[in-house]
């Protein structure tokens, strides 16, 4: 029996242990969140931005950045508590609790870390939907007319970029995943013909595409939408998957050709 209590107690030992590693190793990003929070609720936008990561601020401006939390009601930002820490060899992390507010309300969040130049900063807020939320994995499945406004503004990006004769400007608003698997030497190459044969997508912005299935996310949190753009002679057609990033859709695939139409 003294033996049996004494593993009990030495397991005991090395659970409590476990628990102030994790506490010990994660205090760094939970005061990186609790400093940005802090600097939010003061208005001070500039200071705040300086805990995100390279790639967020790359992919998010300072008006989306106080839109969303403006949105979510971090702006009233009072105390957080961090249920869930988590913190990999490979220098990322992860936290998941909520941000109690002034007025007295609580918002669900999920932020992950990684290291920059030695220290924490935040690559990813998530806030989760409120109110009736399809399945998609958190994410609310935007409808029909969302999907093509969201189609739209893809092609019309995609226009923009190939009437420059540039497409690091699109690229550049596309997922870090899909950068990462898709090298822009290999994504130029594949979308040059549209600029050397000069195609110009700039009339999409006046034609209403049309969608050939329902939006949808798959399991993995992908939102994929399909259609394309009646003209008289050609349809310009259009395959797209994004992944929800902070604020927006970010493409994580993309497959555009125009296509005459048999009269």
């Amino acid at each position: 029996m003294k033996k049996l209590l004494s593993v009990f107690g030495a397991l005991a030992a090395l659970f409590v242990v476990g628990i102030a590693a994790v506490f010990y190793f994660s205090s760094g990003m939970v005061d990186v969140s609790d400093t940005l929070f802090k600097d939010v609720a003061a208005g001070d936008m500039q200071r705040a931005r300086s805990y995100l990561a390279a790639d967020f601020r790359a992919t998010t401006s300072e008006d989306e950045l106080r839109s969303f939390l403006g949105r979510s009601a971090l702006l009233d930002y009072s105390q957080s508590h961090w249920s869930n820490r988590q913190v990999s060899i490979g220098g990322t992390g992860h936290l998941e609790g909520d941000v109690s507010t002034k007025s007295g309300g609580k918002i669900p969040l999920t932020l992950t870390f990684v290291k920059e130049n030695g220290g924490w900063k935040i690559y990813s807020i998530q806030k989760s939907q409120a109110g009736l939320v399809a399945e998609s994995g958190g994410q609310a499945i935007p409808s029909k007319t969302e999907a093509a406004k969201l189609a739209i503004d893809t092609t019309l990006s995609f226009a923009r970029a190939v009437n420059a004769n540039d497409l690091k400007a699109f690229y550049a608003q596309t997922a870090a995943e899909f950068q990462h698997d898709v090298p822009f030497e290999k994504f130029n190459a594949g979308f040059s013909p549209f600029i050397e044969h000069h195609i110009n997508l700039a009339p999409v912005e006046k034609v209403a595409p049309l969608l050939t299935s329902e939006p949808g996310v798959s399991p993995q949190g992908v939102l994929q939408v399909e259609g394309y753009f009646p003209f008289t002679e050609s349809h310009v057609n259009f395959s797209y998957k994004y992944v929800y990033r902070f604020t927006n859709w970010k493409i994580v695939g993309i497959n555009v050709h125009v296509k005459p139409v048999d009269h």
